[in-house]
This record gives structure tokens, sequence and C-alpha cells, in this order.
């Protein structure tokens, strides 16, 4: 008995090393307003029944931050679901003000900076709420447009776009109470999607030039506290989004359409402005007439996950058009896997760290 015993426990440990080798971090993705994810290259669901725009995961990958309506009311809420109980909860309800888009988490996994509007015809504001208490503080003036938060990895300070005067979109910081507010740009452009590097020493953002293409910025905060150069990364696309750091703070990640393109693609550019790399193809193996968007490293920074629409010839022979499918490569664009058949994906966010929790 205690042999067989002990032939079982060894079988399950060794399957279960390779199912944690074989598999890597869950990525999650809004598809029809519903969360899913994919693990293991298997789609599941996580919500059915509400509408959900937006998600953001905890840095130490155990909540799921995430915006809720319902169908009678165009108001969304903040709710956060913890992944091991899989129990959620509403943060800030729509009554409060309806939570937009962009919200974030602080670096220790205690608190979420959104921002909201108290009424439809009300300016945006930035306010934070404690996760275990459930306070939620005002931390921009109702009297200015704030927009955008992003939290800096170090905890001590919160990027953020404003319209505080006439001059268009600038970027902000505040430190982490709000009792500080500094400029970080002043143009007649728009400058907005700040986001932090890994190391909190620069800060990245999509720089709109009045009648002209866009860019990806970056600007290098000097440990004083005050702006320092600008320099320009990437410029001659009429669209970029999804702007995100490297884990390792080398290279940013974006999708755009260059100026005369027809489709979006997936690139990379080195944080110093070199060799800006398109990890996309018009065609690509089976794939014809390709459109990549909403890429997301995954946590190592080794691969990156997106969506595709393309056309191609299915296993049956039908001539098909695929619209936003769930695919990843390697971090260079080589090794692109499709994964699993469902389509109309976006927002996708790779799951920070490796937790056998679904």
């Amino acid at each position: 008995m205690e042999v067989v015993m002990h032939v079982y426990l060894t079988i399950t440990i060794f399957l279960l090393v390779l199912f944690v080798a074989g598999c890597s971090n869950a990525i999650t993705y809004i598809r029809n307003h519903n969360i899913g994810y994919n693990f293991c290259d298997r789609n599941r669901f996580l919500t059915s029944a509400a509408l959900n725009d937006a998600l953001d995961w905890s840095p130490d990958g155990r909540w799921l931050a995430y915006t809720r309506r319902s169908a009678s009311s165009p108001r969304n809420s903040l709710f956060v679901r913890n992944m091991q109980t899989r129990a959620d909860r509403e943060l800030v309800h729509h009554l409060y003000g309806n939570v937009h888009f962009n919200f974030d988490w602080s670096p220790d996994n205690n608190t979420i900076v959104f921002e909201h509007d108290v009424c439809q015809t009300c300016n945006a504001n930035i306010s934070r709420v404690d996760m275990d208490s459930g306070d939620i503080r005002l931390m921009t003036p109702l009297s200015t447009n704030d927009m955008q938060p992003d939290w800096a990895p170090a905890g001590d300070r919160i990027a953020f776009v404003s319209t505080n005067d006439t001059t268009g979109l600038d970027i902000f910081w505040m430190n982490s109470n709000a009792t500080t507010r500094s400029r970080l740009t002043s143009t007649v452009d728009n400058d907005s999607h700040p986001v932090w590097s890994p190391d909190s020493s620069r800060i990245a953002f999509i720089r709109t030039q009045v009648g002209s293409p866009r860019q990806v910025s970056i600007a290098t905060i000097a440990r004083s506290e005050r702006a320092g150069a600008i320099i320009t990364l990437v410029s001659g696309f009429d669209i970029i989004s999804y702007l995100s750091w490297s884990p390792d703070g080398s290279k940013l990640l974006f999708h755009g359409r260059e100026t005369g393109m027809s489709r979006h693609a997936v690139y990379t550019v080195n944080s110093d402005a070199s060799n800006l790399t398109r990890l996309s193809s018009v065609n690509n193996g089976i794939y014809r007439d390709v459109e990549d968007m909403f890429p997301s490293w995954s946590p190592d920074g080794s691969q990156i996950a997106f969506s595709r629409s393309a056309r191609f010839t299915r296993s049956d022979g039908v001539e098909y058009s695929g619209q936003s499918m769930l695919f990843k490569m390697d971090a260079d664009g080589s090794n692109k896997v499709r994964l699993g058949d469902l389509e109309f994906i976006h927002t996708i966010a790779w799951r920070p760290r490796d937790m056998l929790c679904f």
C-alpha cells in the first residue's frame, strides 16, 4: 500500500511540475464586454452577466480590478476580484462618480488611483480608494480636468494628464498623498498616456502635435524632481496607443499606424530612441492583410500577447476574415502563435506572476 501511495505521489508531483513548466502566465482580455483569460492555451471567462470595459492586475497578481456597468446604466463602478477566492467586491459605486477606463494600482497592492467624473457635464478628476477600508479620497481639484493616472513603481509619485489651462493636454505628477503637484510638460501640443519606467526615473508619453502625426516621447525626471530633457523616440505615426515599458526598462512597446499605412501594427523601440522595430507584417504565414493591436508584455519580457485581425484559409478550405484573434509571439516578433479560436479580443493584460489560482 505504501509503495502504491509513493508511486501515486511521485506521478502527481511529476505531472504538476510538467503542468507548471508547460504553462505560461494567464493572459486576460475583454471580449464582448466580458473578462476572459487564456491559460495553457484554454480560454475561459471570469464574468458573463455584467458589462466590463477595462481591467488592471495588482502588482502581486492576486487581484484583478475592472469596471462594471449594468445594461440599464451607462455609468461604471470599480470592482476587484480576489483571484484565490474568486470573490468580487465593489470598491467604487457609480453613484460616487462614473469610473473611467483609466486606473492603476499602488506598488504595495493596497490602493487604486482612478479617473472619474461626478456628473456627465463635470470635469474628469482623480481619486484614490483604499483596498482595506474602502475609503475614497479626491486627489485633484474639481476645477481642473485631470485624467490618466499612472503610479510610479517606487510608490512616491503619480503621473497624470491635465488640461488646467489653455495650452492643451500636459503631463503632470503629484506625490502619492496629493500635497505636491508639478508640471512636467508645457506645450501647445497634446501630451497624453504617461507611463513610468520600471525604475521610476522616466516617463514615456504620447505627444500629438497640432496638425501633425503623433510621436512617442520620453521625459527624464531628475532626482531634484524637475523636468529634464524631452527626447522624441518615434515620429511619423497617425495613431499610437497601448504604450508600455519592457520589464527591464530597455524598450517601449506600442501599436500604431504609420503615416501612409492603412493598418495598425505592433512596434518596439529602445528607450534611447534607437532600433524602431515593426513586429507585424502585412502577410505572415497563412495570414494575409494583417492588423495587430493591443500588445502586452509577459512578466519576464520574453513574449508579447496581442490581438490580430487577418484573412486566412481555414482547415475546411473556406476563406475567412478573423477579427481580433488572440496571439502571442516572442519579443523579437518571431514564433507567432494563435491562442484558442475566439475573436473580438481587446484590452489584453498578462498576469504579473505565475500563480495556479484559476
